[in-house]
């Protein structure tokens, strides 16, 4: 080192320096070629890639037109192991015939499962057939039939002829319980005649227009807790008529009879006061009053109670009596 120092002029600090210097500058020198190694390109395994593309092909279905079956060649694990990088497919395959149909007439809402098997339907199908039929549902047309889940077109249209269901859905259609079909036949119009409000009965009623059998009843169970109707315009004010049904059979209502149920304000309990529509309101101080002041001695007298105004006693008059 000191022949060196002595040689280059430079004492030994300055030596170190140089050769640390010199030592970057050599391995500055170096860096590419290390990487350029470590990315050395891999070698493309063409044998391995043929393979995987011949055992691609054999996954593709495909048809064979001169008769009724088709070939699925599945995978041949087997033939691949970790020791064997170049995977060759076997030529093996399996075979599945398609399931010949042996068509006859036949209701898919009524065909037992043992009837779908003969027929030729797969199980899967069969399933959903009868759990749909299980939650109640039914095939009123060819139409809805053919969308049963898992019905291959094809099959369908082998069987279309046996099925005993009208090609579409008609527009209106009955379906009962023993499975037949009937149009629907439009319902005539009610025919017009006038209604006697205090002796029709419910079927009376329900020849009116708007009327139905709710409706009907609720006029008639009205009528009973009023004693009988004085004026056809009452009937407007059973719950459910609304201003349309009134306008629609206000002309075919009439009153012949004077049929009216009185009630008697002298003896009348609270509660048959109360299950009156027009007393109930003050039934409770009608019989207090009564209990205080005597018995009414004319029907006039109801108005001295003072919750009862003019219109309310004009309303209950035709209802009462002493």
């Amino acid at each position: 080192m000191k022949y060196v120092t002595t040689f280059f002029g430079c004492n030994q600090s300055q030596l170190k320096a140089i050769l640390f210097l010199l030592f970057l500058i050599a391995l500055t020198a170096l860096i590419p070629y290390l990487f350029t190694w470590q990315n050395a390109p891999l070698a493309i395994d063409t044998a391995r890639i043929d393979s995987l593309f011949k055992l691609n092909k054999n996954l593709d279905y495909y048809e064979n037109n001169d008769s009724n079956q088709y070939k699925f060649y599945k995978k041949d694990y087997k033939a691949y192991t970790k020791n064997n990088n170049n995977y060759e497919p076997s030529n093996r395959y399996e075979k599945f015939d398609k399931q010949p149909l042996r068509p006859q007439t036949f209701d898919p809402n009524i065909a037992s499962e043992q009837l779908l098997k003969d027929i030729g339907l797969k199980q899967y199908v069969i399933n959903n057939m009868l759990k749909y039929r299980s939650a109640g549902g039914k095939w009123q047309s060819k139409e809805e039939f053919k969308r049963v889940y898992g019905l291959d077109e094809a099959v369908y249209d082998e069987l279309e002829s046996f099925i005993t269901l009208p090609d579409t859905k008609a527009k209106y259609t009955n379906f009962d319980k023993n499975n037949s079909y009937s149009t629907f036949t439009k319902k005539e119009p009610k025919k017009s005649f006038i209604v006697e409000v205090n002796t029709a009965d419910t079927t009376a009623f329900e020849a009116l227009p708007m009327i139905g059998k709710k409706l009907a009843l609720r006029i008639v169970t009205y009528r009973k807790s009023l004693g009988g109707f004085i004026d056809v315009a009452q009937v407007k004010e059973v719950f459910g008529i609304t201003d349309s049904t009134w306008l629609a059979i206000s002309s075919k209502l009439k009153i012949e009879d004077n049929l009216v149920i009185k009630i008697n304000i002298n003896s009348a309990t609270e509660q048959q006061l109360k299950a009156h529509p027009y007393m109930k309101s003050f039934a409770k101080i009608l019989v207090a009053y009564r209990t205080q002041h005597g018995i009414f001695t004319a029907i006039d007298d109801l108005k001295k109670i003072r919750v009862i105004d003019e219109a309310l006693f004009n309303k209950v008059k035709p209802y009462i009596t002493i």
